[in-house]
């Protein structure tokens, strides 16, 4: 199973505004008719039950959404840039790499249909046609698009199944499994036969659930030994968890606490999740060591079960008590009545309006920066109602509590100027 991935997403840059004016014969005064650009395409998430790993990601790693159009003469906008809609399995947990490269949380799609939008497309730019007034009835400003947002995205998706068989290495799980589905997972007496979930579903009467074998963990499982992760990131997302252990070794109830100490050094949560005790191998211990097994569980107040995986012994009893428990579980949850996600992202640190680089005083203006690059530069109107836009009050404030002087010098993108 592909349960992880790297990918990189980059939504759309916004389409330029036009500055244009109507050229039409009988019209000599026509004014600014320049369109807006179009905005550029999202890239979103979308939690999809057809989809079982992220195997499609070891393939394709780089989406790039659709740019926003230009707009044009007489008031004609831009086209919106295309959507990409990426289809992962139900219970994928979204991270974005930050500036100094670890992982930040952004989602956790837990439910068929959810979507998170993970890169938002960058706004079109304006026309001219927005800054006519009537000290400026011939605006040459115009807005270039914003520029879409790059990402470098971890994918990592714990298993969604209504139990989970647990336990040290050759307990028998992977036996157990196919006896109680139709699954066919790699069986052999060694450790770590199963390197990966295995999902099977079990039938019983008129009711179904997905049961998941789970790979073996090993001491210090928490520190990430062995498979380590791989094994613990995985239950955290089922509702019954069928604790197997092999009950022909000499201390199985030290067996189970020290698998339990394992969870609860990882997340302590895991512990309050219904836990059903089997004991595996039945066949191959006499009677009497199976009385002497249940009055040692008996006294440290666990209920156990016998079974043989290899032979089919107790199974189809186990899988009744593992429905009962799943189907109390269920009803004890709160259903999502909304396929929404909340996401709360950490406010981005604003950078200083006004910075001083080389003797120049550089203004620090996204939006201000777009109209420089949606205006021609080279032309002398051009050039002063940009100038006029920039030298508003608050800016005017800014550059004189940075220390500038008149004849200092400005910048705000590419285009310069003196005070």
């Amino acid at each position: 199973m592909y349960d992880r991935a790297k990918i990189t997403i980059k939504s759309g840059d916004g389409g330029n505004g036009s500055a244009s004016f109507r050229h039409e014969k009988f019209v000599p005064l026509g004014g600014p008719d320049g369109g807006d650009g179009g905005r550029g395409g999202n890239i979103i998430f979308c939690a999809d039950n057809n989809v079982t790993d992220l195997l499609a990601f070891k393939y394709k790693k780089d989406f790039k959404a659709g740019c926003g159009g230009n707009g044009s003469s007489g008031r004609s906008s831009g086209k919106n840039g295309a959507d990409i809609i990426i289809s992962i399995p139900v219970g994928t947990i979204i991270l974005q790499e930050n500036t100094v490269g670890e992982k930040e949380f952004l989602a956790d799609l837990e439910q068929a249909g959810q979507e998170f939008l993970a890169a938002m497309g960058g706004n079109g730019g304006q026309g001219n046609q927005h800054f006519a007034t009537s000290t400026n009835q011939a605006p040459k400003l115009a807005q270039a698009g914003a520029c879409g947002e790059g990402k470098t995205i971890f994918l990592e998706l714990k298993i969604l199944a209504d139990a989970a068989i647990i336990g040290f290495p050759n307990a028998g799980k992977s036996s157990l499994l196919k006896a109680a589905t139709s699954a066919e997972p790699k069986i052999a007496d060694y450790p770590f036969t199963t390197l990966s979930p295995k999902l099977g579903v079990v039938q019983k009467d008129h009711r179904r659930f997905v049961l998941a074998e789970i790979p073996g963990l090993i001491k210090d499982a928490h520190q990430g030994k062995g498979l380590g992760y791989d094994f613990l990131r995985h239950i955290q997302r089922n509702r019954v968890l069928i604790h197997l252990i092999d009950a022909a070794q000499e201390d199985p109830l030290g067996t189970m606490i020290a698998v339990n100490n394992e969870l609860a050094l990882y997340d302590a949560d895991i512990l309050n999740k219904p836990q059903i005790t089997v004991l595996n191998k039945a066949d191959l211990i006499s009677d009497k060591r199976q009385k002497a097994i249940r009055k040692i569980f008996k006294e440290a107040g666990v209920d156990i079960y016998f079974i043989s995986a290899q032979n089919g012994q107790g199974v189809s009893e186990l899988m009744v008590v593992v429905d009962n428990f799943i189907k109390e579980q269920f009803y004890k949850e709160t259903p999502m009545l909304t396929s929404e996600i909340k996401i709360l992202r950490p406010l981005e640190k604003k950078a200083d309006l006004i910075t001083l680089e080389d003797g120049i005083y550089i203004i620090n203006s996204p939006n201000l920066e777009r109209f420089v690059r949606g205006t021609d530069t080279q032309d002398a109107e051009g050039r002063r109602q940009l100038r006029m836009l920039i030298m508003r009050r608050h800016i005017l404030d800014a550059l004189a509590a940075a220390g500038a002087v008149e004849g200092d010098t400005v910048r705000c993108a590419s285009f310069s100027f003196r005070l």
